[in-house]
């Protein structure tokens, strides 16, 4: 009987830790202190809630070299940072495998979701995570289009083509994020458009 129960007590605890897992991949720790960082100018957001499903991965998969990883599906929340209720662009965490473990990137991106605007590390573990909060490398990966993003990688986008004036040491992180910065744009725009124009329009009201 008591091998039972500790038994049944190993499995719920081992579910519960595999939903709240599920639960943070890609999810904002601090909504507020994000986009106060990502946005200062903002003065209200709004949260935009939609599924992530197989037709994603899909869509991805046809579009890119990559894709998203199977952990990444379902629910997931966007947010439209606004001032005097006009849309200044969309708040997005993605989070990417890295040697160092999961590297938890939240993105700011123009309200069109065609552009980065900027992004800042929530979780990484690399220590040449400072090597990429540079003008230098702001300068490569912000302000650019999937294609130019693109552009940066081999054609399978494992790495980059070039070092692009970065330390030896920095190049494989700095490919997991220009990654991180496609896939996020490519999900948003599949995803969230309709529901990011609607929330726009709403808010101009």
């Amino acid at each position: 009987m008591k091998q039972h129960l500790f038994k049944l007590a190993v499995a719920l605890l081992l579910q519960t830790s595999t939903v709240n897992l599920d639960a943070a991949f890609c999810a904002l720790r601090d909504p507020t202190a994000s986009l106060n960082s990502l946005f200062p100018e903002a003065d209200a957001h709004h949260s935009i809630v939609k599924k992530v499903d197989e037709a994603t991965k899909r869509h991805l998969s046809s579009e890119l070299p990559f894709t998203i990883h199977k952990r990444e599906l379902g629910s997931h929340t966007v947010y439209l940072a606004l001032k005097d209720k006009k849309a200044l662009g969309l708040v997005h965490v993605r989070s990417e495998q890295s040697p160092w473990g999961i590297v938890e990137i939240a993105w700011a991106i123009d309200s069109s979701m065609k552009k980065t605007l900027s992004f800042e590390f929530q979780r990484c573990r690399d220590p040449a995570a400072s090597d990429l909060r540079t003008e230098t490398f702001h300068q490569l990966i912000l302000d650019k289009d999937i294609s130019e993003l693109q552009s940066l990688l081999n054609e399978d986008g494992t790495s980059l083509k070039e070092n692009y004036g970065l330390p030896n040491s920095s190049l494989q992180l700095a490919s997991v994020v220009i990654r991180s910065a496609i896939k996020t744009l490519a999900v948003t725009q599949y995803v969230y458009l309709e529901e990011v124009k609607k929330a726009s329009e709403m808010s101009s009201i």
